[in-house]
């Protein structure tokens, strides 16, 4: 196991890379967006109706902006999740989010394959509760299961891409965490809007490495949760990357205000060291 920046990663012979293409989302609704926009404002019996088109059409411009920054990213190099080579596997602990982070901390981890046990697909299942009722939400992930090791070193470049999420000057940043160890063993990646999805890329997984029981964990109701539990539902959740829900179960939990709920982030889930 060995941690290496963008800049000092050696170079290697890449299989299959597993990369975000969540683009093509915001393509497609811009191309409904666009379709009802214009059937609204096209003239039915004389009359123009480019006043009621204006709505939809405000909307088909924000589906394309975002699609546009999400293609941005997309062609980036560094967006990639995961790498298939001839000597094991490289992990990219960077969310292409933060594409403008500083270079010189290790993000990216390469892992050979004589380290690796298993791989499996694990779904998540959580009801968060909102102001007014509660939401669910599922996410699904991969699980690289490795032999016992020491992965604080690993860790430890995890917490440090979460702080610089977290102390990033530019506030208006939505941290996005793709990368986390779940289990003393097992490294957790978020699959969502990944190509290959996740059963495509355990078919080409099990060529070279044994599969894992696929998984399903719901976790327990927010207000079924003692003061521990409810604890580590907000780390799961920022560890996760849903700093919104986080700040705001944070907020709610401790009577705090915004600014003060980021700052018991970094007290309690962020410390520094």
């Amino acid at each position: 196991m060995k941690l290496h920046t963008y800049k000092t990663m050696p170079p290697h012979e890449i299989h299959h890379e597993f990369k975000n293409n969540s683009w093509r989302g915001f393509f497609y609704a811009t191309l409904i967006f666009m379709a009802i926009t214009a059937f609204i404002a096209a003239p039915k019996g004389g009359a123009e109706n480019t006043e009621l088109a204006v709505v939809p059409g405000a909307v088909t411009l924000f589906f394309a902006s975002l699609g546009a920054l999400r293609f941005r990213q997309y062609r980036l190099q560094n967006n990639w999740i995961l790498r298939v080579t001839p000597s094991g596997l490289l992990v990219n602990l960077r969310s292409h989010h933060h594409y403008f982070f500083p270079d010189h901390t290790p993000c990216v981890l390469e892992l050979d394959r004589e380290e690796i046990a298993a791989i499996g697909k694990t779904q998540v299942s959580r009801t968060i509760p909102t102001s007014h009722s509660e939401a669910r939400e599922h996410h699904s992930y991969i699980d690289v299961y490795l032999h016992p090791g020491d992965l604080r070193d690993l860790q430890h470049a995890i917490r440090q891409e979460r702080r610089i999420a977290l102390e990033y000057p530019n506030r208006k940043i939505a941290p996005h965490f793709t990368v986390q160890v779940v289990e003393p063993d097992c490294i957790r990646l978020l699959w969502e809007w990944i190509e290959p999805r996740e059963n495509a890329a355990l078919a080409l997984f099990s060529k070279s490495y044994p599969l894992a029981p696929d998984r399903k964990e719901k976790r327990p109701k927010w207000d079924d949760l003692d003061a521990e539990g409810r604890r580590h539902f907000i780390r799961e959740l920022w560890e996760g990357g849903n700093v919104k829900d986080t700040v705001r179960l944070i907020q709610a939990e401790h009577n705090l205000t915004p600014r003060q709920a980021r700052g018991w982030i970094r007290e309690h889930l962020e410390p520094m060291g």
